[in-house]
């Protein structure tokens, strides 16, 4: 399957939804996948395409409607360039907006389905804006899918109009290759933080 992923929130900018569809598309890509990542341009974005073992098209950086613009275009502009056999079959959106939106114009102009990515925070915060609410619903409930990072966020989607049995949970992973920790270590830093044996409660976030 070849797979378009639209990521407004890609790597080497760090963050949560960074890493996140970063991952996603590395996986899509072992299983076998043809994955073409569209993000906007950034510091040090050359040297992390050319180490990347998947293809990223950058486009020049914007801020709201221009950012869905330049990414439908430049979605538009590569399916229309490929071949028959590199045709691309779904696109995924890395959230419901700009990516979303941009996501819904390249389906009106070339017909290829998108499914959105849900993470709760970005759905619930609308600002009592009307008119960014209605976007949201029109943009959610266009999906043909929902990819979300819980069930908390899959019930987000479901609520704008998205149906739930079109929705699919993929919790966020941990790479054991890069986060190896020795017990040696890990008991080291137990006498650091306590001296008996009272249990420790680790939670992995920032405080924002």
């Amino acid at each position: 399957m070849s797979v378009l992923i639209l990521a407004n929130d890609f790597p080497p900018a760090t963050g949560g939804i960074q890493r996140y569809m970063h991952g996603l598309a590395v996986a899509l890509r072992q299983r076998g996948e043809n994955v073409v990542v569209i993000a906007p341009e950034q510091p040090a974005a050359s040297a992390f395409d050319a180490a990347s073992p998947i293809k990223i098209v950058r486009i020049p950086a914007a801020r709201r409607f221009r950012a869905a613009q330049n990414l439908a275009s430049a979605a538009t502009q590569y399916m229309r360039e490929q071949s028959a056999a590199e045709r691309i079959q779904v696109i995924i959106a890395g959230n419901w907006w700009p990516e979303g939106y941009a996501a819904r114009l390249v389906r009106r102009r070339m017909g290829v389905p998108y499914v959105v990515m849900g993470y709760g925070r970005e759905m619930v915060q609308t600002g009592l804006n009307i008119g960014k609410w209605l976007m949201q619903q029109l943009v959610i409930r266009g999906a043909a899918g929902g990819l979300a990072i819980s069930h908390y966020s899959a019930h987000q989607l479901s609520r704008r109009g998205l149906s739930p049995k079109y929705i699919r949970v993929i919790y966020g992973g941990v790479d054991p290759h890069r986060f190896v920790v020795s017990p040696a270590t890990a008991e080291q830093t137990r006498h650091e933080l306590v001296n008996n044996d009272q249990h420790i409660l680790l939670t992995v976030s920032r405080l924002v």
